[in-house]
C-alpha cells in the first residue's frame, strides 16, 4: 500500500468499510457540513450563523428528519479545549442532543475534527460533559460514533448514497494533518487577525472546481455510485443527467447556510437564511428566517445518473 494513498484508493476502501444506513422514502434527512464551530471568539467564523443553524435544527427535529453532520463540525484545528466549544454553542447541542436521544444523529468526521477517528477521542469529548452549576458530569452523546464515511443505501432499490466529508486522499488535509493543524493554529490564526487567509483552507465558495471535486468526480464516474460530501464549502447540486457529486456547502457562509434534504424518495439543496420582511402597507420591516430551495430540486434520487 502506498504511504499516500490516492483520493481514489482512499474512497474505494471508505466504501467499502462506511457504516451502512438503510432508509425508504418514509424516512427523512438533512445533511449539514463544515459548521466549524469555535469558541465565540474572533476566529469563529460559525458564530454569526448559529441562530440561523439553531432554528433550522429545530425547524427539522419537529417534522421528524435524521440529522447528518458530515465533518468539519467542531473547529478542532483552532482550537485545543472542545469544551470551550461545547459551552459557547451550549444551546446548539442542546438540540443535538434531542436528536440523538431519539436515535436520529448521524456524525462524521472531517479534516479539521479528524482527531475524532479515534474512539477514544469521541468518548471524552462528546459521551458527556460537566455542569459547572450543577457540579457534576450530565450525558452529552453517549454511545456516538464519528464516522468517516456514511452509506445510506434504499431497502427497496438498493440505490446507495455515499456520505464523506470530501477531503479524503489530498496530501495536507489528510495524510499530513497533524503539520496543517500546526500551520492553523500556531502561524495562519495569528496572521488571519492581520487579513491573512488560511492556505490550509477549503477553497472560496465561488471559486471554480478544483482538483478536490475533480478527483471525486472521476471516482463517481469509475465506480458509477453518488457521493454526497462537504470540505470546500460550495454547495453543488447535480443535473440528473451528469455526474451525481453533491455537495452540501456550508454553515459558515456569510449570509447563510446550506444544506441537502432527502424526503419522499427526493433530494434537495436548501439554503437557510435571514431576510426582511416588508409590510405593503405601513413599509415597515422586520427581519425572519426563511428557507429558500436553490438549484433545480427538489429531484427523484431514482431520476440521479447511475440509480440502481
Amino acid at each position: 500500500m502506498p504511504l499516500f494513498p490516492s483520493t481514489s484508493a482512499r474512497l474505494t476502501r471508505l466504501f467499502r468499510e462506511s457504516h451502512v444506513v438503510e432508509f425508504d422514502d418514509s424516512d427523512k434527512f438533512v445533511i449539514f457540513s463544515d459548521c466549524h464551530r469555535g469558541d465565540g471568539g474572533w476566529k469563529d467564523d460559525y458564530a454569526h450563523n448559529r441562530n440561523l443553524h439553531l432554528h433550522a435544527l429545530s425547524y427539522y427535529f419537529e417534522r421528524d428528519y435524521r440529522y447528518v453532520e458530515l465533518g468539519d463540525s467542531d473547529e478542532l484545528f483552532e482550537n485545543k479545549q472542545f469544551e470551550r466549544i461545547r459551552y459557547t454553542h451550549s444551546n446548539i447541542f442542546r438540540q443535538m442532543k434531542q436528536f440523538h436521544d431519539k436515535q436520529r444523529l448521524y456524525l462524521v468526521h472531517g479534516n479539521h475534527d479528524i482527531q475524532r477517528r479515534s474512539p477514544k477521542v469521541v468518548e471524552e469529548q462528546l459521551y458527556q460533559f460537566y455542569n459547572d452549576y450543577e457540579d457534576t458530569y450530565e450525558p452529552l452523546f453517549p454511545g456516538i460514533q464519528v464516522h468517516e464515511g456514511i452509506t445510506l443505501r434504499h431497502k427497496r432499490t438498493g440505490q446507495s448514497l455515499f456520505l464523506v466529508h470530501g477531503h479524503q486522499g489530498d496530501l495536507v488535509n489528510d495524510h499530513l494533518w497533524p503539520l496543517a493543524l500546526i500551520l492553523v493554529r500556531y502561524i495562519w490564526a495569528p496572521l488571519q487577525f492581520l487579513g491573512w487567509r488560511d492556505p490550509t483552507m477549503p477553497q472560496a465558495p465561488l471559486a471554480r472546481p478544483g482538483k478536490v471535486e475533480r478527483r471525486i468526480s472521476e471516482w463517481i464516474d469509475r465506480y458509477q455510485q453518488m457521493i454526497i460530501c462537504g470540505h470546500t464549502h460550495r454547495s453543488w447540486f447535480p443535473k440528473p443527467s451528469a455526474t451525481p457529486y453533491f455537495n452540501a456547502g456550508s454553515c459558515i457562509h456569510p449570509r447563510c447556510i446550506t444544506g441537502l434534504e432527502i424526503e419522499d424518495g427526493m433530494i434537495s439543496l436548501v439554503k437557510w437564511a435571514l431576510t426582511v420582511k416588508r409590510d405593503p402597507v405601513s413599509g415597515d420591516g422586520t427581519l425572519c428566517i426563511t428557507r429558500e430551495l436553490l438549484a433545480d430540486g427538489p429531484m427523484p434520487l431514482q431520476a440521479i445518473k447511475y440509480a440502481v
